[in-house]
C-alpha cells in the first residue's frame, strides 16, 4: 500500500524534473516566486522609512512656524520699543538717515 503512494509521489516528481527544460521552468517560477517577496519586504520597509521621514518633516514645519511667530512677536513695534525704553535708546534724526538705492 505505501509503495503505491511512493510511487505516485515519484510520478509526480518525474512529470515536474523529468526533463531539463521543465526543471529550468520550476527553478525560474522559483526564483521569480522569491524575487517577489524580496521586493514587497523591501517595499514595506521604505513604506516604514517614509512614514518617519514624513514624521519628522512635520514636526520640523512646526517648529518652524512656532520660531516664525516668536520672531515676529520680538520684532513687533510694541516690543522694539519697550527695548529702546529699556536701554534709553531714542529715534534717530533725518540726517543719521542712509537712504540705499
Amino acid at each position: 500500500m505505501a509503495w503505491i503512494g511512493l510511487k505516485k509521489i515519484g510520478n509526480f516528481f518525474h512529470l515536474i524534473f523529468g526533463s531539463t527544460r521543465n526543471t529550468i521552468f520550476v527553478l525560474l517560477f522559483a526564483l521569480m516566486g522569491v524575487s517577489y517577496i524580496a521586493v514587497r519586504m523591501k517595499n514595506v520597509e521604505l513604506d516604514y522609512q517614509i512614514g518617519e521621514l514624513k514624521k519628522k518633516s512635520y514636526q520640523t514645519f512646526m517648529l518652524n512656524k512656532e520660531l516664525k511667530a516668536e520672531r515676529a512677536n520680538a520684532l513687533s513695534s510694541v516690543s522694539l520699543r519697550g527695548m529702546a525704553e529699556k536701554y534709553d535708546l531714542h529715534a534717530p534724526s533725518n540726517k543719521q538717515i542712509l537712504v540705499v538705492p
